[in-house]
């Protein structure tokens, strides 16, 4: 079935031909399986017509990472397995066995996956080429629904998992810091006491900043409303490296957003400020004295913060 032969399907010369079905047997197994089975029977069937049967052996790569993706891929038995090195180490981020679909999806832009598409045990695949898929989509409705919900799905455990990798670098970072900080207590206190020198620099520029920039005693009052708030509790402690890492990522996007200086995020993240709290200041001022606020606001703690550090 189907006279194109398996060195036109993959980029690189790793599949073989296996023992291919019969029309029938095909059609049999297409109906068994898990994923394409809900689709109308002649749709399954328009799948065994334009498929082109293959068989990888253990180790084999189905898809290169230097790509392309040959087509829309439907695993009939084994396993496939993609790892990826995120800046942890190689780890498995997706497999797929016997019932599974991957490869390119109806409306995707995919062009090479993150990683070698790799068979972990003899593998048998039925693959409709990349030119065949306008086709699918075309005369097989209900089968592009479920493939595209397979794309959407996919890309959700994707993004899930890069979350995850950067996350695990973040809290190594962090773990190697607190590491070098319990090892180096003398060197630690030295630090802080250059740190306070360099806050009081920073504080008393903002503050002079804070001087010139023209605010009526309304926005006076609502500035250092924020920044008592600010110095008033901090949960720093009480956060996980994880939360805190979160944080700081949400007050970056709520700087740019405000078209604020992205420096104040890290000192503002450990503050027990809430970003309504900060949406009620950025409305009572521009965006020149927000930034000269923020400023202010963000000093005022960080000189506070590492006063009691070198107290405790």
């Amino acid at each position: 079935m189907g006279s194109r032969g398996a060195s036109q399907l993959c980029i690189v010369p790793l599949c073989k031909e296996g023992t291919r079905l019969s029309s029938e047997s095909l059609l049999h197994r297409l109906l068994a399986h898990r994923t394409l089975g809900t689709a109308p029977q002649e749709q399954i069937q328009w799948v065994a017509d334009h498929g082109v049967q293959h068989t990888l052996a253990a180790g084999e790569v189905l898809t290169s990472q230097k790509g392309p993706v040959a087509g829309l891929h439907v695993v009939l038995s084994g396993h496939l397995t993609i790892h990826v090195d995120q800046g942890s180490g190689k780890r498995k981020i997706m497999e797929w066995r016997g019932g599974d679909i991957t490869g390119l999806m109806p409306y995707s832009r995919l062009v090479a996956p993150p990683g070698d598409v790799v068979a972990e045990e003899p593998t048998d695949v039925l693959t409709i080429q990349r030119e065949d898929l306008p086709k699918l989509i075309r005369e097989c409705h209900e089968l592009t629904a479920i493939l595209v919900h397979i794309m959407l799905d996919r890309a959700r455990h994707f993004t899930s998992s890069y979350l995850h990798d950067e996350k695990m670098v973040s809290l190594g970072k962090l773990a190697a810091g607190l590491a070098h900080e319990l090892n180096n207590p003398a060197s630690a206190l030295t630090r802080s006491a250059k740190a306070v020198a360099v806050a009081i620099e920073k504080a008393e520029s903002a503050a002079r900043a804070m001087g010139v920039a023209r605010l009526s005693t309304e926005q006076l009052t609502a500035i250092d409303e924020v920044r008592r708030i600010s110095i008033a509790a901090r949960i720093q402690s009480v956060r996980s490296p994880l939360q805190q890492d979160d944080r700081e990522r949400a007050m970056v996007k709520w700087l740019k957003a405000h078209g604020a200086d992205l420096s104040a995020a890290e000192p503002l993240a450990q503050t027990d400020l809430s970003l309504e709290t900060l949406d009620r200041l950025a409305q009572s001022l521009d965006v020149a004295a927000l930034n000269v606020a923020l400023c202010w606001i963000s000093t005022a703690f960080s000189s506070r913060r590492l006063t009691e550090e070198i107290q405790e």
